[in-house]
């Protein structure tokens, strides 16, 4: 009876694990969008990255890279959210970026990035 509990815990665990899969996130709204990146965008590469990017997307490598030096100097900000565009600050209230996102169905997709 042990046996079999034991094996039913693993089969469950072999399911869901596998259910995981390799998608990126689904992201649902601007802030939800930007605090991903915030919290992943150091390990993300452009591949990674280009998979939030809306098919209007104007955003180069060079933006990408220069978004994730941002993200690394100034770990502490604040924001102003108006409806699809995010505004990021630093501590000193300087505009860092402002990220563009884009309504796709359900979705949010990074439109564009603008730096001061």
């Amino acid at each position: 009876m042990k046996k079999i509990l034991v094996l039913l815990t693993l089969a469950f665990l072999v399911v869901l694990i596998g259910g995981c899969g390799q998608d990126t996130l689904i992201i649902r709204t601007p802030l939800e969008g930007d605090n991903y990146l915030r919290n992943n965008i150091k390990t993300m590469d452009w591949t990674t990255f280009e998979a939030l990017l809306s098919d209007e997307h104007s955003i180069t490598t060079e933006e990408f890279h220069l978004l994730k030096h941002l993200v690394d100097v100034h770990p502490t900000t604040k924001y102003v959210l108006y409806p699809n565009e995010l505004f990021r600050f630093s501590e000193d209230e300087d505009l860092l970026y402002a990220l563009t996102w884009e309504e796709a169905g359900s979705l949010s997709k990074l439109k564009s990035i603008s730096f001061p």
